[in-house]
């Protein structure tokens, strides 16, 4: 998120003042000239301070967990940092981040903690502006203003979408001394210049039929106030809220009103406050052109559902920022993902959100964030969160104080390098292989599974079982695609015997698809062993669940080896299934991504059934929820046919949802679920609205391919190729949204989305309600990501890891 935070009526050499400023002293000198030799100085003995954090570690928790899903997007860059004499990049800050959380929950109290703090890590201090590690203060928040998403009487004066023409450069790509410098503009004749101006935007009518406004505010102060944050909370007129989110700035000089009402003579220091300062321009509206157009800094938005009230906006680093955790620094100088701990007095704000005082305050935070007016090694800009009570904090912050960072000593850090170059994921067939199969002795066991069922060593879990002296297997069940998983998807399969071991094989994708008493005849235990896919229509779950429900009235125990879900455990997406939709691809009452490993799903599905079930999960070691397949060091098998790789998997929520209509998705090709076409498609328009519509993580290209089998059968189809840059932020569903609603605009006659199949793989007839209705794609997407907000929180109670 790119901000322009500037003080209130704080040193005029600045770039201008912002809104939630405090006032200023009543004498302003300008700061001496001090030469930073480093911004950083190593602390040893008796000059590391004592550290202790008293606030809420819930909200510092949650930092945690959005700056972990940074790091690991860009450990792999080799871009680094210099702490004094140690190169400091994204895998170092993983390993120091990891020592850090697990030595705070495992310390009794903050002497133990301190110990093991100088043991462990290396700790530095920011030089700060004087070179004595003095460090200013101020503060930002993210506000909520009332707003309606049309014009109306009074609701008259629009925010805007990015321009389509508004591009941006990374000048680090030109020149490494701009390194995390960025600027925009426009291309006219061949060049690229300054954007339009504040005025020529809001005061020229430049963007008029242009249909980029997103929402109407009251008053052009209101929208500034947004503008200089960069982002806040609309409260609509039904009593909703609803994000404005950053999205782009004409990156023009900042300038603050506020400053200018002073300059001019309108207003006097003495007991100015914004409210008042914003009075005086709505009482004199013949002023306002004047006032607002000296700030030619120009912000752009778009919306989203507010999801977890703890996360606010979305800050540099990718993810959103928790209020009091989050800080903004100077990125070429502090890595964004730092750990740090400041100190330093904060403004006290009673219930009533009234200023009492400052307090002495210090507490762990992380660089998530960075700011115009945040510059060198002697600035800090610290996010108060959201609402009232935050803007009456940030305008009351400006102050001296300190900042530290801790980096995990070179031996700790090749000790956890080289733990985590060993290290592999434990699944749960593995554990129970450590475990010596004690839940299984004396028992006469079944086991659903499949080819995927193998351990760390490659050996297969009916084998393990069969062998083992302590298990008395007894019968195999086999899903979708049959034991070794090669049958094609919707084929039924037939009983029949394993030649290894003689056991029968009972078909579960056959006459029928739950476990029969005559299956489970004189069972004990009945073990559940496949390896999912991630998405809610993926139908191997499903039969998990059936046999859940098939053991319970039956009285057999239920025990899942669980694996990891491989396209991560930590994103979800799409709507929450519909009871009154239920069907062998649609079951479970999760979204379409819905980010469980097999035993959370099954743990969830016994609540959800409340089933009579003794019911057990074998937990994996090693896995954690942001891991991807690949990073688990487990051996790749394709789950089925069609999913060869793990892209793939990652894109089977979204170009699944095809399947449902009469595009293929590649089956009969090289590439299944990683392409999507047909021989009618406009597939050349279609690529230049979905690059043109944003989608994080993802990139597009025109290919036509000829099915060999499956759908248009030898007939050649103009298509488009699906490319993943970035997993961590990629998502699929949202791409299928937008490819719907394109191939709807684009090959109207054409195109059909059978109602019966999309219920079932969106599982939300809303879906088709909107769709039907031309709902634009973004404002559907925000209605799953409402949809779902519940379900993000009561799934945390099923999460294992």
């Amino acid at each position: 998120m790119k901000k322009q935070y500037i003080l209130l009526l704080i040193f005029i050499f600045l770039s201008g003042c912002a809104v939630t400023r405090p006032k200023p002293k009543p004498v302003i000198k300008k700061p001496i000239s001090v030469k930073i030799e480093t911004p950083f100085k190593l602390l040893t003995g008796e000059k590391i301070p004592f550290f202790a954090d008293k606030a809420d570690k819930k909200d510092f928790l949650k930092a945690a967990e959005k700056n972990a899903l940074y790091l690991e997007s860009v450990k792999d860059n080799e871009r680094f940092y210099m702490f004094g004499a140690r190169k400091v990049n994204a895998k170092l800050l993983i390993a120091s981040a990891d020592k850090f959380l697990e030595t705070l929950k495992s310390s009794k109290n903050d002497n133990e903690f301190n110990l093991k703090i100088k043991e462990n890590f290396d700790v530095y201090q920011i030089a700060g502006s004087d070179n004595k590690g003095t460090v200013t203060f101020s503060s930002y928040y993210e506000p909520v203003i009332n707003a309606g998403l049309s014009k109306t009487k009074k609701y008259k004066y629009p925010i805007y979408a990015k321009p389509p023409d508004l591009i941006y450069a990374d000048l680090e790509n030109f020149n490494p001394k701009f390194k995390g410098e960025k600027i925009s503009g426009k291309i006219e004749n061949g060049k690229l210049i300054p954007y339009y101006t504040r005025h020529e935007i809001d005061f020229q009518n430049l963007f008029e039929g242009k249909n980029l406004e997103i929402a109407w505010f009251a008053n052009r102060i209101d929208i500034m106030d947004l503008h200089i944050q960069g982002s806040g909370k609309l409260a609509l007129p039904d009593g909703k809220k609803i994000k404005a989110k950053f999205a782009a700035t004409n990156s023009l000089p900042f300038k603050g009103w506020i400053t200018h009402l002073l300059k001019t003579g309108v207003l006097k220091r003495k007991d100015l406050t914004y409210q008042k300062a914003k009075q005086y321009v709505l009482d004199h509206p013949e002023i306002e052109t004047e006032i607002l157009s000296v700030n030619k800094r120009y912000t752009f938005f778009k919306l989203e559902e507010i999801g977890d009230p703890l996360e606010g906006p979305q800050g540099t680093f990718g993810y959103p920022l928790v209020g009091m955790r989050s800080i903004a620094t100077d990125a070429s100088i502090l890595p964004l993902g730092a750990l740090a701990y400041i100190s330093f007095k904060i403004p006290k704000v009673d219930a009533k959100n009234k200023f009492i005082g400052l307090e002495p305050d210090s507490r762990f935070v992380f660089c998530q964030d960075t700011g115009g007016a945040i510059k060198g090694p002697g600035r800090v800009d610290f996010f108060a969160g959201t609402g009232y009570k935050a803007h009456v904090f940030a305008n009351k912050l400006w102050g001296k104080g300190t900042l530290h960072l801790f980096v995990l000593k070179e031996e700790q850090g090749n000790k956890k390098s080289s733990s985590a170059a060993n290290s592999k994921v434990l699944t749960g067939l593995d554990i129970l292989e450590k475990q010596n199969f004690n839940i299984l002795e004396g028992k006469k066991a079944a086991i659903i599974t499949n080819h995927s069922a193998i351990n760390s060593k490659g050996a297969h879990a009916i084998d393990i079982l069969h062998k083992s002296p302590k298990v008395n297997l007894a019968a195999i069940l086999s899903p979708e695609h049959g034991l070794r998983g090669k049958e094609e998807g919707g084929l039924l399969i037939k009983n029949s015997t394993d030649p290894a071991t003689g056991l029968h094989i009972f078909s579960l994708y056959g006459k029928t698809k739950r476990p029969t008493a005559e299956m489970l005849k004189a069972i004990d235990i009945l073990v559940f062993d496949i390896q999912d896919v991630g998405a809610r229509f993926y139908t191997y779950l499903t039969t998990m669940g059936y046999a859940m429900e098939e053991a319970a009235k039956l009285g057999i125990e239920f025990v899942v080896l669980d694996r990891p879900n491989p396209i991560g455990g930590h994103i979800v997406e799409g709507p929450i299934l519909q009871e009154n939709i239920k069907a062998f691809t649609a079951y479970f009452p999760v979204p379409v991504r819905h980010g469980l490993t097999a035993g959370e799903m099954a743990l969830l599905h016994k609540d959800d059934k409340n089933l009579d079930l003794k019911l057990s999960v074998v937990k994996m070691e090693g896995w954690k929820r942001n891991s991807w397949f690949d990073e688990t060091k487990l051996s790749w098998l394709n789950p089925s046919p069609n999913l060869r790789e793990l892209n793939a998997e990652i894109l089977y929520p979204g170009v699944g949802c095809f399947e449902a209509t009469n595009v293929s998705v590649g089956r009969g090709t090289k590439n299944p679920f990683l392409w999507f076409g047909a021989p009618w498609m406009k597939a050349e328009i279609i690529v230049e609205q979905l690059s043109k519509a944003g989608l994080p993580g993802l990139t597009f290209k025109y290919e036509e391919k000829t099915p060999e089998y499956n759908m248009y059968t030898g007939s050649l189809c103009k298509g488009i190729s699906v490319q993943i840059t970035d997993r961590k932020k990629a998502r699929p569903l949202d791409m299928f949204v937008y490819s719907a609603y394109y191939l709807r605009k684009y090959n109207l006659e054409d195109f059909e989305m059978r109602e019966k199949g999309i219920r079932r793989m969106i599982g939300y007839d809303k879906f088709l309600k909107l769709f039907n209705n031309k709902t634009k794609p973004e404002k559907i997407i925000a209605d799953f990501e409402k949809n779902n907000s519940d379900y993000k929180k009561n799934r945390e109670k099923y999460l294992l890891y």
